[in-house]
């Protein structure tokens, strides 16, 4: 820390060096633990990693702006990295129309309606998964799972997690600044290209899917012209990789305590517990950006006008002001309340998606599999803006 710029004390701190990358929460506690607000002088932004602060600026959408993009770029500047979303980037009352068709189409009566197609794949990689005595979290269980359910939900055909996971990469490493990861991540994403934008044009997906009743809301007026591809857009990018991350890191700490797998299959409640601290514990979209509007306060600092704030949601659902032991995994803790979800207007609209398909996966692998554990170290992708598990080495044992 040296000087103070504004209200708010300055950190000569990079929270994108790649030397962090595998253990990122030193740097994140660091920008927590020096004040309620900090100045980032590596990127011009204001910062919070605390609880109270992140939740405050979620929560008020007129002080803490989307419109610039949640990304570290402001989108509505030349040279931004990627267009903007017209679901996740825009502020009431745009946003209230648009989520508002959004919330009917998802509704959770729609996602009940689901379920059992999510339990039908979850049994069947299941009952694949007991052949083997050694698995990976990751390749064998919670990519190929959620690129199967939520594709064929959405309506994209076809099996496609390797080119899934390069557009979910490149989406989330774009958020950041234009590093090693993010030049890595887009070359990856421009090889593929041509069918990510095919895969999402509604000539392409399968009937029955939700993407054609977005389109359907463009063409009866509920839609602005031109919003349904953008929303699609962020359907597809967004509702894989924090899901997958969610699923890999609730078998990561499941593994490496077995008893709490046996707990698990004599108390099934606790299942949605257990994938809900793991969302807590290792949030896997870390960080959103807003952008003040007008002069703001947050913390008691008062800051500029025009300015992006880092809002580390990674480092608050590890704030010690808010969560008793918070570096822990703890089924017992209260399940809600944490921010890996997001708060506020712009809170994850497809969040109930990913607990019906957490809890479709988990009772149908406690079904089947009566030991968990560890076999290997876990090793984590080299993304910007995503904490989500590359290898999870796995033992197990047949119920």
């Amino acid at each position: 820390m040296s000087d103070v710029i504004d209200d708010v004390p300055t950190l000569d701190i990079d929270p994108y060096d790649q030397a962090h990358a595998a253990d990122p929460y030193p740097v994140w506690a660091a920008i927590r633990e020096a004040a309620p607000v900090v100045y980032l002088t590596r990127y011009d932004t204001y910062a919070t990693g605390r609880y109270d602060e992140v939740r405050a600026a979620l929560d008020d959408w007129a002080h803490f702006s989307s419109t610039g993009g949640v990304g570290l770029t402001d989108i509505t500047q030349p040279g931004a990295l990627r267009p903007g979303s017209a679901l996740v980037e825009v502020d009431p009352p745009v946003h209230t129309d648009v989520r508002g068709v959004m919330t009917k189409i998802i509704s959770p009566k729609v996602i009940k309606g689901w379920r059992d197609d999510f339990e039908r794949a979850a049994r069947a990689l299941a009952d694949d998964l007991v052949r083997r005595t050694e698995i990976d979290g990751m390749d064998d269980v919670a990519i190929p799972y959620v690129a199967t359910v939520f594709p064929h939900a959405l309506g994209v055909p076809g099996d496609q997690r390797g080119n899934l996971m390069i557009q979910g990469d490149y989406r989330f490493s774009s958020l950041g600044p234009a590093n090693d990861f993010y030049v890595a991540a887009r070359a990856r994403f421009d090889h593929i290209a041509e069918w990510y934008y095919a895969a999402q044009r509604r000539e392409n997906l399968l009937p029955g899917g939700f993407g054609e009743q977005i389109f359907a809301a463009e063409d009866d007026g509920r839609l602005r012209p031109g919003v349904a591809q953008s929303v699609m857009m962020s359907f597809f990018g967004g509702g894989l990789h924090t899901t997958i991350s969610g699923l890999g890191s609730t078998l990561m700490h499941l593994a490496a305590d077995p008893d709490l797998w046996a707990r698990l299959r004599a108390d099934r409640a606790r299942v949605k517990v257990a994938f809900e601290e793991a969302l807590r514990l290792e949030t896997p979209a870390t960080t959103w950006y807003r952008k003040t509007n007008g002069e703001a306060e947050l913390g008691g600092a008062r800051l500029r006008e025009g300015m992006k704030i880092h809002l580390l949601t990674a480092s608050a659902n590890r704030d010690p002001r808010r969560f008793r032991d918070p570096d822990r995994y703890d089924i017992d803790r209260p399940a809600m309340g944490h921010l890996a979800l997001g708060w506020g207007v712009h809170q994850c609209i497809g969040q109930n998606i990913a607990r019906a398909e957490a809890e479709a996966l988990f009772n149908a692998l406690l079904d089947r599999i009566e030991r968990i554990e560890p076999a290997g170290a876990p090793a984590y992708r080299p993304l910007n803006n995503l904490r989500i598990l590359d290898r999870l080495p796995l033992r197990i044992v047949a119920a």
